[in-house]
């Protein structure tokens, strides 16, 4: 909010409109192009094809037997605009957004709120969640996912700002699922409601590089118990040259003295998941996600 004789824009922004305040005071509301559009159906096409089209250009029948899905890592958050968001607002809600910008913040109309997230909620799946879940179902791929904190960890309101409508927009994972900074209820949730056979757990990067299997066994227990059926370890380093990882150390692979009886372990935990991938699942009670 600034006065009135000085409104201006950030460098290539694009202002939408103007609204008198109390005080004398007037709000300038504006657009400035920022990041990937993941609303445009055009883009996210042609980014699909860029990044999974050229696995499938380059390893063709490997597609769905050598290699059984995808790992989609912190997408970032949705855009809160695009060129032509005015106007499918307007064609699926029926009224102009841009008169009543202004309810976005404060104590605005609850009501224009709802709508702007479900319409930025509708985009997104359309452009990008559904047919990115429909690439890897066309070739018998899993496609699983570790989204940014906090929506992960299933807090309502920063789910709503990063990603407009989690649920919805990420139903459209076969195995949707966080790190271990995530929850794992709340993608199981997703997993049952959607029939998607797994619910995925990426972990536990950051836990030191003399984490035993015995103490990476015990943190996976929990998870487990929570709802998460497909282990994926925070792994592998290819190589450690030329820099310093203690970052999201450990690479849980053939540079630990365990290596040798991995096999026992991914067995028992492999055990483990498909056990708890059975079954029928019965809940007696409903939460709402606000």
């Amino acid at each position: 909010i600034v006065d009135t004789g000085s409104l201006t824009c950030p460098e290539g922004g694009e202002p939408l409109a103007r609204y008198a305040m109390d005080g004398g005071l007037t709000a300038l509301v504006y657009a400035q192009p920022r990041g990937f559009d993941y609303l445009n159906q055009a883009a996210c096409a042609t980014l699909i094809d860029l990044v999974h089209g050229e696995f499938q250009r380059r390893m063709g029948d490997h597609l769905g037997t050598t290699i059984v899905g995808s790992f989609q890592d912190e997408l970032p958050s949705m855009p809160n605009w695009s060129a032509d968001f005015a106007d499918q607002f307007r064609r699926r809600r029926g009224y102009d957004l841009v008169p009543v910008l202004a309810a976005l913040w404060g104590d605005g109309d609850p009501l224009v709120r709802a709508d702007y997230q479900r319409t930025r909620a509708e985009l997104a799946e359309e452009a990008f969640f559904r047919p990115l879940h429909e690439w890897h179902q066309e070739r018998g791929l899993v496609v699983g996912c570790d989204q940014q904190h906090p929506a992960r960890a299933g807090y309502p309101v920063e789910a709503t700002q990063q990603y407009a409508d989690y649920l919805r927009t990420h139903r459209w994972f076969s195995a949707p699922g966080s790190d271990h900074w995530g929850d794992a209820k709340v993608h199981s949730s997703l997993a049952h409601l959607y029939d998607r056979p797994r619910t995925w757990i990426e972990a536990f990067h950051g836990s030191g590089w003399g984490s035993t299997l015995e103490e990476t066994y015990d943190w996976l227990l929990p998870w487990l118990r929570a709802g998460a059926t497909l282990y994926d370890p925070h792994a592998v380093y290819y190589s450690t040259r030329g820099g310093r990882w203690e970052w999201a150390p450990p690479s849980t692979c053939w540079r630990q003295p365990y290596w040798r009886h991995y096999p026992l372990f991914a067995l028992a935990v492999a055990r483990l998941c498909a056990a708890l991938s059975w079954g029928q699942h019965v809940c007696d009670i409903a939460v709402l996600f606000p």
